[in-house]
């Protein structure tokens, strides 16, 4: 290809300096380049020869900070393949091209569901994700909306928001996080409920394609209630949290947390989620998520919150 024998010419005539930040490839090739935008599955780099470039996150070996006023020597070997007329750079604007959000991984899902006849019964389920990875943390923002009714007459009404921060330490297996969240449902005991947390988390397998944490701390858990006295609950938490990504188009996430009462002994709450991503191939941007999400509270009327779901997926 002309593109492969012209490359290594222009490095060997182009004086090459520092140029931001010099990254490491897994072939071992280096170069020195300008990080434009970096996301959970790429990056984009700015190179002085070669121009606007996308990086699997797979081919990286390590990225480090070029220090002030020190040439690093390239290597060309095998530099990433030349882009394709069909082939575009995507740079990410933010959501809907603001820069809010820029970097992160975001998406929009809907699933929508009715019957009409000698019953009628209809549900709407919408949930808005974000994340945002580099090395030193990873946060984790979750917002869902389910409606469901029959003959009517509304028999679902919930809104749940959850926010997660963790701290990463480099070169070792543990990590610190804290979280938050807000809970709102009509068919409940309570009416609202506000939960915040935090403690160590621990990688057990960190590979490109599994990932398999763990999560131990503190919860503190405050309810408000029309008709009795607000409670608030201290809680120990411990998590399991899993990854697996299956293939370029399927990936599966699985947790499972339990929360035991530490104020009110033999009282505890138990919340496990399962979902699968499946990317469609006629759309970027656009796949089909399964999942459920099941809330034991021994404190409740109703102890099980079984809530199952098929959504369409966007990219945002």
């Amino acid at each position: 290809m002309p593109g492969k024998t012209i490359f290594p010419a222009l490095l060997a005539v182009i004086p090459l300096g520092v140029h931001g930040e010099i990254i490491e490839l897994t072939n071992g090739d280096i170069l020195n380049a300008e990080i434009i935008n970096r996301t959970e599955h790429f990056i984009v780099i700015e190179h002085p020869a070669l121009g606007t470039l996308t990086l699997d996150n797979s081919r990286i070996a390590a990225i480090k900070a070029a220090p002030a006023g020190e040439k690093q020597q390239e290597t060309t070997a095998e530099l990433p393949p030349e882009k394709t007329q069909d082939e575009e750079v995507v740079v990410d604007t933010g959501l809907f091209g603001t820069g809010f959000l820029s970097g992160w991984e975001r998406n929009l899902s809907v699933g929508l569901s009715g019957a009409s006849g000698s019953s009628n019964n209809a549900s709407f389920r919408t949930d808005l994700k974000t994340t945002y990875k580099d090395e030193e943390k990873r946060w984790n923002f979750n917002l869902f909306y389910y409606f469901a009714s029959e003959d009517n007459s509304t028999t679902d009404n919930r809104i749940t928001a959850n926010l997660n921060r963790d701290w990463l330490i480099a070169d070792s297996d543990w990590f610190y996080f804290a979280n938050g969240g807000y809970d709102w449902d009509q068919f409940k005991d309570w009416d609202h409920r506000f939960r915040v947390g935090g403690g160590s988390g621990y990688h057990f397998i960190h590979t490109d394609s599994v990932e398999l944490d763990s999560r131990q701390g503190l919860n503190v858990n405050y309810s408000l209630y029309s008709d009795r006295a607000n409670d608030l609950k201290l809680e120990a938490l411990l998590g399991i949290y899993w990854h697996w990504k299956i293939s370029e188009k399927q990936s599966v996430d699985f947790s499972n947390v339990v929360y035991p009462a530490l104020t009110d002994l033999g009282e505890y709450r138990n919340v496990t989620k399962f979902e699968w991503l499946h990317s469609l191939d006629y759309y970027h941007g656009l796949s089909i998520k399964l999942g459920f999400r099941n809330e034991y509270d021994s404190t409740e009327t109703d102890k099980n919150d079984l809530r199952y779901y098929a959504n369409i997926v966007w990219g945002l």
